[in-house]
Protein backbone atom coordinates (compact mmCIF):
# COMPACT_ATOMS: atom_id res chain seq x y z
CA UNK A 1 0.00 0.00 0.00
CA UNK A 2 3.26 2.15 0.59
CA UNK A 3 3.99 2.37 -3.13
CA UNK A 4 0.89 2.56 -4.17
CA UNK A 5 0.09 5.57 -1.91
CA UNK A 6 3.44 7.47 -3.02
CA UNK A 7 1.92 6.93 -7.06
CA UNK A 8 -1.24 8.19 -5.76
CA UNK A 9 -3.24 5.33 -7.67
CA UNK A 10 -5.90 2.59 -6.84
CA UNK A 11 -4.71 -0.23 -5.16
CA UNK A 12 -6.29 -2.50 -7.96
CA UNK A 13 -6.12 -1.31 -11.54
CA UNK A 14 -6.62 -2.72 -15.20
CA UNK A 15 -3.74 -3.43 -16.82
CA UNK A 16 -3.52 -1.17 -19.86
CA UNK A 17 -3.26 1.79 -17.58
CA UNK A 18 0.14 3.30 -15.54
CA UNK A 19 1.60 6.05 -14.47
CA UNK A 20 0.44 8.33 -11.05
CA UNK A 21 -2.56 10.14 -11.13
CA UNK A 22 -3.30 13.97 -11.21
CA UNK A 23 -3.39 15.82 -8.69
CA UNK A 24 -5.91 19.21 -8.94
CA UNK A 25 -8.42 21.55 -7.60
CA UNK A 26 -11.93 19.80 -7.66
CA UNK A 27 -12.85 23.29 -9.47
CA UNK A 28 -11.25 21.70 -12.57
CA UNK A 29 -13.17 18.91 -13.48
CA UNK A 30 -16.57 21.27 -12.65
CA UNK A 31 -18.01 23.66 -15.46
CA UNK A 32 -20.83 25.03 -13.09
CA UNK A 33 -22.06 24.81 -9.35
CA UNK A 34 -25.04 26.61 -9.34
CA UNK A 35 -27.80 26.34 -6.32
CA UNK A 36 -31.95 26.55 -6.75
CA UNK A 37 -33.87 29.10 -4.75
CA UNK A 38 -36.00 28.96 -1.67
CA UNK A 39 -39.39 28.82 -1.85
CA UNK A 40 -43.12 28.05 0.15
CA UNK A 41 -44.12 24.56 0.05
CA UNK A 42 -45.79 21.92 1.27
CA UNK A 43 -44.91 18.72 3.86
CA UNK A 44 -46.38 16.55 1.46
CA UNK A 45 -43.72 15.30 -1.06
CA UNK A 46 -44.72 15.04 -4.85
CA UNK A 47 -45.16 11.76 -6.29
CA UNK A 48 -46.97 12.01 -9.36
CA UNK A 49 -45.95 13.65 -12.67
CA UNK A 50 -48.47 16.54 -12.55
CA UNK A 51 -47.05 17.65 -9.55
CA UNK A 52 -44.01 19.98 -8.63
CA UNK A 53 -41.77 19.88 -5.82
CA UNK A 54 -38.44 21.07 -4.47
CA UNK A 55 -35.97 18.90 -3.12
CA UNK A 56 -35.24 18.21 0.63
CA UNK A 57 -31.55 18.43 1.91
CA UNK A 58 -31.96 14.77 3.17
CA UNK A 59 -32.34 13.90 -0.43
CA UNK A 60 -28.58 13.55 -0.09
CA UNK A 61 -27.62 12.79 3.15
CA UNK A 62 -27.19 8.45 2.29
CA UNK A 63 -24.88 9.48 -0.10
CA UNK A 64 -27.57 7.91 -2.67
CA UNK A 65 -29.48 10.31 -4.60
CA UNK A 66 -33.26 9.93 -3.34
CA UNK A 67 -35.75 11.71 -5.14
CA UNK A 68 -38.69 11.09 -2.45
CA UNK A 69 -36.70 13.27 -0.61
CA UNK A 70 -39.02 16.31 -1.34
CA UNK A 71 -41.56 18.42 -1.07
CA UNK A 72 -44.99 19.68 -3.15
CA UNK A 73 -45.06 23.15 -4.64
CA UNK A 74 -48.17 24.23 -5.39
CA UNK A 75 -48.72 27.32 -5.79
CA UNK A 76 -48.56 29.03 -9.07
CA UNK A 77 -46.42 31.55 -8.10
CA UNK A 78 -43.83 30.08 -6.19
CA UNK A 79 -43.39 27.15 -9.25
CA UNK A 80 -42.87 29.99 -11.02
CA UNK A 81 -39.86 31.36 -8.63
CA UNK A 82 -38.55 27.74 -9.14
CA UNK A 83 -34.63 27.42 -11.19
CA UNK A 84 -32.70 24.16 -11.48
CA UNK A 85 -34.38 21.39 -12.28
CA UNK A 86 -32.62 17.78 -11.29
CA UNK A 87 -30.64 16.62 -13.74
CA UNK A 88 -29.12 13.49 -15.02
CA UNK A 89 -25.28 13.81 -14.62
CA UNK A 90 -24.90 16.08 -12.09
CA UNK A 91 -23.98 15.82 -8.32
CA UNK A 92 -26.17 17.66 -5.58
CA UNK A 93 -24.19 18.96 -3.00
CA UNK A 94 -25.51 20.05 0.71
CA UNK A 95 -24.13 23.39 1.54
CA UNK A 96 -25.72 23.93 4.45
CA UNK A 97 -26.29 21.22 6.43
CA UNK A 98 -25.62 19.67 10.47
CA UNK A 99 -21.51 19.77 10.72
CA UNK A 100 -21.62 15.68 10.00
CA UNK A 101 -23.87 15.98 6.69
CA UNK A 102 -22.63 19.48 5.66
CA UNK A 103 -21.17 18.70 2.35
CA UNK A 104 -22.95 15.57 1.96
CA UNK A 105 -23.56 14.53 -1.67
CA UNK A 106 -24.85 11.79 -4.90
CA UNK A 107 -24.92 11.50 -8.41
CA UNK A 108 -28.15 12.12 -10.34
CA UNK A 109 -28.30 9.33 -12.75
CA UNK A 110 -31.84 10.36 -14.27
CA UNK A 111 -33.57 13.39 -15.01
CA UNK A 112 -36.63 14.52 -13.00
CA UNK A 113 -38.06 17.66 -14.71
CA UNK A 114 -40.72 17.86 -12.01
CA UNK A 115 -37.80 18.46 -8.90
CA UNK A 116 -36.22 21.47 -8.51
CA UNK A 117 -33.14 22.15 -5.57
CA UNK A 118 -33.60 24.56 -3.06
CA UNK A 119 -31.27 27.40 -1.69
CA UNK A 120 -29.13 25.47 0.31
CA UNK A 121 -28.35 22.60 -2.68
CA UNK A 122 -26.05 22.44 -5.48
CA UNK A 123 -25.86 21.19 -8.70
CA UNK A 124 -22.22 20.69 -10.34
CA UNK A 125 -22.32 20.19 -13.80
CA UNK A 126 -19.04 18.41 -14.80
CA UNK A 127 -16.88 19.05 -18.11
CA UNK A 128 -17.09 16.56 -20.94
CA UNK A 129 -13.31 15.80 -20.69
CA UNK A 130 -14.26 13.80 -17.09
CA UNK A 131 -16.79 11.42 -16.65
CA UNK A 132 -19.42 12.62 -13.80
CA UNK A 133 -20.11 9.07 -13.22
CA UNK A 134 -16.93 8.56 -11.56
CA UNK A 135 -16.57 11.63 -10.04
CA UNK A 136 -19.61 11.39 -8.46
CA UNK A 137 -18.70 7.78 -6.81
CA UNK A 138 -15.28 9.99 -5.77
CA UNK A 139 -17.09 13.07 -4.08
CA UNK A 140 -18.66 10.54 -2.03
CA UNK A 141 -15.95 8.54 -0.38
CA UNK A 142 -14.50 9.28 3.38
CA UNK A 143 -11.67 11.20 1.84
CA UNK A 144 -13.79 13.98 -0.16
CA UNK A 145 -16.57 14.13 2.22
CA UNK A 146 -13.71 15.15 5.38
CA UNK A 147 -12.07 17.79 3.21
CA UNK A 148 -15.82 19.59 2.90
CA UNK A 149 -17.08 19.15 6.34
CA UNK A 150 -13.60 20.30 7.68
CA UNK A 151 -14.12 23.63 5.77
CA UNK A 152 -17.20 24.03 6.70
CA UNK A 153 -17.89 27.49 8.76
CA UNK A 154 -20.77 28.75 11.21
CA UNK A 155 -21.46 30.10 14.40
CA UNK A 156 -24.15 27.74 15.08
CA UNK A 157 -23.06 24.31 16.28
CA UNK A 158 -26.00 22.96 14.40
CA UNK A 159 -25.62 24.50 11.34
CA UNK A 160 -22.85 24.68 9.25
CA UNK A 161 -21.96 26.18 5.77
CA UNK A 162 -19.36 25.66 3.02
CA UNK A 163 -18.72 28.15 0.25
CA UNK A 164 -18.17 27.55 -3.42
CA UNK A 165 -14.51 28.33 -3.47
CA UNK A 166 -14.03 25.97 -0.31
CA UNK A 167 -15.94 22.96 -2.44
CA UNK A 168 -14.00 24.25 -5.78
CA UNK A 169 -10.45 24.23 -4.40
CA UNK A 170 -10.42 20.50 -2.53
CA UNK A 171 -7.78 18.94 -4.04
CA UNK A 172 -8.50 15.55 -5.50
CA UNK A 173 -6.56 12.86 -7.28
CA UNK A 174 -7.74 11.16 -10.68
CA UNK A 175 -7.06 9.43 -13.68
CA UNK A 176 -7.76 10.46 -17.40
CA UNK A 177 -11.01 10.14 -18.63
CA UNK A 178 -10.29 6.65 -20.20
CA UNK A 179 -9.43 5.31 -17.32
CA UNK A 180 -12.80 7.05 -15.54
CA UNK A 181 -15.28 5.51 -17.78
CA UNK A 182 -13.37 2.17 -17.30
CA UNK A 183 -13.38 2.14 -14.04
CA UNK A 184 -15.89 0.43 -11.81
CA UNK A 185 -16.96 3.15 -10.13
CA UNK A 186 -18.74 3.90 -13.11
CA UNK A 187 -20.32 0.33 -12.68
CA UNK A 188 -22.39 0.78 -9.02
CA UNK A 189 -22.56 -3.04 -8.62
CA UNK A 190 -18.98 -3.01 -9.02
CA UNK A 191 -17.85 -0.59 -6.75
CA UNK A 192 -17.47 -3.00 -3.94
CA UNK A 193 -14.51 -5.07 -4.80
CA UNK A 194 -12.82 -1.59 -5.68
CA UNK A 195 -10.12 0.24 -3.13
CA UNK A 196 -8.78 3.44 -4.12
CA UNK A 197 -6.21 5.78 -2.83
CA UNK A 198 -8.92 9.01 -2.76
CA UNK A 199 -10.37 6.87 0.27
CA UNK A 200 -8.35 6.00 2.03
CA UNK A 201 -8.02 2.45 1.49
CA UNK A 202 -11.20 1.71 2.47
CA UNK A 203 -13.66 -0.08 0.64
CA UNK A 204 -17.16 1.59 -0.56
CA UNK A 205 -20.07 -0.68 -0.46
CA UNK A 206 -22.24 0.03 -3.24
CA UNK A 207 -26.07 0.96 -1.60
CA UNK A 208 -29.11 0.17 -2.99
CA UNK A 209 -31.66 2.22 -5.17
CA UNK A 210 -33.85 5.27 -3.40
CA UNK A 211 -37.42 4.14 -2.39
CA UNK A 212 -40.31 6.72 -1.05
CA UNK A 213 -40.86 5.89 2.65
CA UNK A 214 -44.29 6.22 4.39
CA UNK A 215 -43.38 9.71 6.05
CA UNK A 216 -45.93 11.54 5.33
CA UNK A 217 -49.85 10.95 5.23
CA UNK A 218 -49.91 11.07 1.29
CA UNK A 219 -49.80 7.62 -0.41
CA UNK A 220 -46.11 6.44 -0.95
CA UNK A 221 -44.47 5.59 -4.51
CA UNK A 222 -40.95 4.57 -5.25
CA UNK A 223 -38.41 6.78 -7.79
CA UNK A 224 -40.67 4.91 -10.92
CA UNK A 225 -43.68 6.88 -10.28
CA UNK A 226 -41.85 9.91 -11.48
CA UNK A 227 -41.16 11.09 -15.00
CA UNK A 228 -37.11 10.10 -16.10
CA UNK A 229 -36.40 11.10 -19.08
CA UNK A 230 -32.65 10.27 -19.54
CA UNK A 231 -30.44 8.08 -18.02
CA UNK A 232 -26.64 7.95 -16.84
CA UNK A 233 -24.35 5.34 -16.47
CA UNK A 234 -26.68 2.36 -16.88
Amino acid sequence: MGEEKKRMVPALRFLEFCGGWQLGALGKLVKTLNAGVSVNSGDAPALNIDEVGVLKTSCVSSGTFNPCENKIVSDPYEVSRLKQPVKAGTIIISRMNTPFLVGANAFVREDYPQLFLPDRLWAATIKNEYDSCWLGFLTTTNKVRTIFSSRATGTSGSMKNISKQDVLTALIHYPVKKEQKKSPASSPPLTKNWTTYAANGTPLKPTNAASCKNSSPRKSASPGTMVRRSRIGR
